[in-house]
C-alpha cells in the first residue's frame, strides 16, 4: 500500500495545504511538485501569504491529495500527508526547485519569478490513505 501511496503523490499535481495558527485552521489551494522518492513536497508562496506566517509560527501542517480527476469516479482515494514544513534557503538549491516547479506549472511562472517568492518543503512524516468510504491504510516515517 506504501508504495500506491507515494504514486497517488507523484501522479496528482494539486493538493490543499492546510495550516494552522492559535487554533484557527487555514486552507490553500497549491500547486507541487514532489521528489522522485516522494518523501519531500515542493510548494511555492509569498511571505505576505497567511499559510506562509502560520508555516512561520506554526510548520506542521498537512496536505490533502486525492483524485477525483480520474478516470475510475466511483472509486475515489485521498491522502493526507502530515509533515513538517521548512523554507528552502539554499539559493541555488530553491532556483533548481522553482525551474522544476515551473515546468511543472507553467501557470505559476509569476509567482515563481517574484523576487520575493519561497520554496517551501514539506518532509513526510505521514500518510493516511483512504481508499472509498470505508478503508484506510497508514504510514508512519522517521
Amino acid at each position: 500500500m506504501r508504495e500506491q501511496m507515494f504514486e497517488l503523490i507523484r501522479r496528482q499535481r494539486s493538493c490543499v495545504l492546510a495550516t494552522t495558527l492559535d487554533d484557527r485552521p487555514h486552507c490553500s489551494l497549491m500547486g507541487y511538485l514532489a521528489d522522485p522518492e516522494a518523501g519531500r513536497i515542493h510548494l511555492v508562496t509569498l511571505p505576505g501569504t497567511r499559510k506562509y506566517r502560520n508555516l512561520q509560527a506554526n510548520p506542521h501542517c498537512s496536505l490533502l491529495i486525492d483524485d477525483r480527476g480520474g478516470a475510475d469516479r466511483g472509486r475515489t482515494r485521498a491522502l493526507t500527508v502530515e509533515g513538517r514544513c521548512t523554507t528552502v534557503s539554499d539559493g541555488e538549491r530553491a532556483a533548481i526547485l522553482a525551474r522544476r516547479l515551473e515546468a511543472a506549472h507553467p501557470h505559476l511562472a509569476g509567482l515563481l519569478h517574484h523576487p520575493d517568492r519561497v520554496i517551501l518543503e514539506v518532509a513526510v512524516r505521514r500518510l493516511i490513505l483512504l481508499d472509498g468510504p470505508e478503508d484506510a491504510y497508514v504510514e508512519t516515517f522517521s
